[in-house]
């Protein structure tokens, strides 16, 4: 165990006084020369255990051994918390200067923690209340856990609360930080961490990185950052967001201290990552939208660093990341926003990236060139849609759009929403998920987690083993987009779901299918924005009301049959089981209506139509035989859409 320099007692957090002693500890009367963490996730994860991490985890476990947490996105540089900056030596000086190129800033925390709040033991994470963290004897309680939320912890340990005090222009600021991270480094051995002291150490080194670049090179300081990169280097996260920020570190720590072992190490296995984690073709393995625009900004960030430091990176590893904007601003809605599938949150905006399609989402079509295509398809799961990119007379934001989720089985950050369609037109939400909460381990964030929170056909008493989803057809017309997806989750009953996306009108053909060895109750859910007022009208027939839209979702029964009459249901803010409910952002929970059709069957072949029309509008539906196959007629206000099903389930539009 390393001897530290200073004692328990003698750490004053507010006292600059305290800057002799801390010199022993941080600054060090003889600066020796030369040795960040990236912010972490925009959400993180399932549990919340005090686990160790595990050093033999080198990719994606379904569930993380260590929490993870969800800090605001990292900030623009030149915004009032970017990085700081450099003073060079010991002395704090009078304030930041102009280039700390390691230092990528504290992710929002610093703007969220105040200089004077902070000086006080005010301190603000993961949106809740202030809390003091003082202990009553001239330090920090390290030990608070004030409301049993796992993101708190985190951020608390990770220090990055600190930011205001480490770039502040008042010599008090910076020494108080340095108090702070003195006191933090006479209480723990990194090697020793468990828990979320562990989860952070990845960010911790980032600010000491910012504090190093703001102080200059000090024997204390140094060594903590050493013991931080030894850590980093046992304890591996793998080929995810937590590994990239774990190399992100590590590669700044050997910038830092000229160490060329530590920065081929963090290159070595960035190469690695980046060939596990990203597709060439654009997306990331993390099975959400709000986590792949962190994990380009991650690795953009790398990027910077490595050309900082006089290092290279493979033309593989630059094009998968130079794929990511495409698949940003295909993923992004008319409204600017990305959707909040899996652990994203409904406020993630693309970032204005130059000279990339993101840009032309972020702009919402005002500035860039957008992609070629109206449509695209992911292999890492994901299928969008839109009318236009605000091109031929319709504006950006008057376009609809549409997302379908298949591929890999639920990982990292995905839930189980494969198969799962949403719907935007109009200019608002038709068909949303879910949502997202934040990472406490509850029944509610097991619910948003898994099947029913999700636009799906569920089936009931029947085993579920989360497995891959296959895209069998993509068909993409103007006025028309139809895909088809097979899932075999319930091994018994493998659903097929073909779906038909339309505009002028908005219409939405759906046709599931399942079938089985006995008859099982199988649930059509629809979950509609909180917006939405919605009402039975007639068995298997909703509509929903905005002020400006109605949405009829309605089942449109094939010839010779009749909708079961009482299987219709919406189901608005229910507790047990939880049912109608979204979260757009942390800890935010709104009841919110979902549509839920009832079937009991072996065999279920189910036509639905979703209708966008003005309010007070008439829609109208018919199905009858046509040949070898069935024709759907829909009549949706002044506009009429027809489509062909023929006896395989395909769809298409005919008239």
């Amino acid at each position: 165990m390393r001897t530290r320099a200073a004692a328990r007692g003698g750490i004053g957090i507010a006292a600059v006084a305290a800057l002799a002693l801390l010199t022993s500890v941080l600054v060090g009367a003889s600066p020796s020369p030369p040795w960040s963490s990236p912010a972490g996730d925009l959400a993180g994860p399932d549990t919340a255990s005090d686990a160790v991490l595990d050093p033999t985890r080198t990719r994606p476990a379904e569930t993380p051994t260590v929490d993870e947490a969800a800090p605001p996105p990292p900030p623009d540089p030149s915004a009032p918390d970017g990085p700081a900056t450099d003073v060079a030596g010991g002395d704090p000086g009078p304030g930041p200067a102009a280039d700390a190129p390691l230092c990528p800033g504290f992710s929002g925390l610093g703007r969220a923690n105040p200089l004077d709040d902070v000086l006080a033991g005010q301190v603000v994470l993961n949106d809740r209340a202030p809390v003091d963290v003082r202990d009553g004897a001239g330090g920090i309680d390290w030990g608070l856990d004030p409301y049993g939320d796992a993101t708190w912890r985190l951020w608390f340990s990770s220090l990055r609360w600190l930011g205001s005090a480490i770039r502040a222009e008042d010599p008090a600021g910076l020494r108080f930080a340095q108090d702070v991270v003195a006191d933090w480094a006479e209480r723990h051995e990194v090697a020793e961490l468990t828990g979320q002291a562990a989860e952070a150490v990845r960010h911790r080194a980032n600010v000491l990185i910012c504090l190093r670049e703001r102080t200059g090179p000090a024997d204390g300081l140094d060594e903590l950052l050493a013991d931080h990169a030894e850590f980093l280097i046992e304890h591996y996260s793998g080929d995810w967001n937590h590994g990239l920020d774990d190399n992100l570190a590590l590669y700044a720590v050997g910038c830092a201290l000229e160490d060329d072992d530590l920065r081929d190490h963090a290159r070595e296995r960035t190469e690695v990552l980046a060939a596990a984690a990203l597709h060439p073709d654009g997306g990331s393995n993390e099975q959400a939208p709000g986590y792949d625009l962190y994990v380009h900004r991650r690795f953009a960030l790398l990027l910077d660093h490595v050309e900082h430091c006089g290092d290279e990176v493979s033309d593989d590893l630059r094009e998968r990341v130079e794929a990511m904007p495409a698949f940003l601003a295909h993923a992004t809605k008319p409204d600017g926003h990305l959707p909040n599938i899996g652990d994203s949150y409904a406020t993630d905006r693309p970032d204005d990236v130059e000279g990339t399609p993101m840009a032309h989402a972020h702009h919402l079509g005002a500035q860039g060139t957008p992609p070629d295509a109206r449509t695209a398809v992911f292999e890492v799961g994901y299928a969008f849609g839109r009318s236009s990119w605000g091109t031929g007379g319709q504006d950006f934001t008057d376009a609809s759009w549409w997302a379908l989720r298949f591929g890999p089985e639920r990982l990292v950050h995905g839930h189980e929403d494969r198969t799962s369609l949403l719907w935007y037109a109009r200019g608002r939400d038709l068909l949303v998920d879910s949502g997202h909460v934040g990472y406490q381990d509850t029944s509610y964030r097991a619910f948003l987690r898994g099947l029913r929170a999700h636009n799906v056909l569920t089936i009931e008493d029947e085993p579920f083993d989360s497995a891959p989803t296959e895209l069998l057809v993509t068909d993409f017309r103007d006025g028309a987009d139809v895909l088809a997806v097979r899932d075999p989750s319930y091994p018994r009953f493998p659903r097929e779901r073909t779906v038909m996306i339309a505009s002028s009108p908005d219409v939405v053909v759906v046709l599931d299918r399942a079938a089985g060895p006995e008859p099982r109750t199988m649930t059509q859910h629809w979950h509609l924005p909180a917006e939405l007022t919605a009402h039975v009208t007639a068995p298997g027939r909703v509509e929903a009301e905005a002020d400006d839209t109605t949405l009829v979702v309605e089942q449109v029964p094939w010839p010779g049959t009749s909708v079961p009459s009482d299987g219709t249901e919406v189901v608005v803010g229910r507790e047990d089981p939880y049912q109608g409910w979204r979260s757009p952002r942390v800890h935010e929970r709104v009841a919110a209506p979902t549509v839920e059709f009832r079937h009991t069957t072996d065999d279920l072949a189910l036509v639905t139509v979703l209708a966008a029309v003005d309010p007070r509008a008439e829609v109208r539906t018919s199905l009858h035989a046509d040949g070898d196959g069935h024709r759907l007629e829909v009549v949706a206000g002044d506009e009429a859409l027809t489509a062909d099903i023929d006896a395989e389930g395909r769809i298409t539009r005919s008239d």
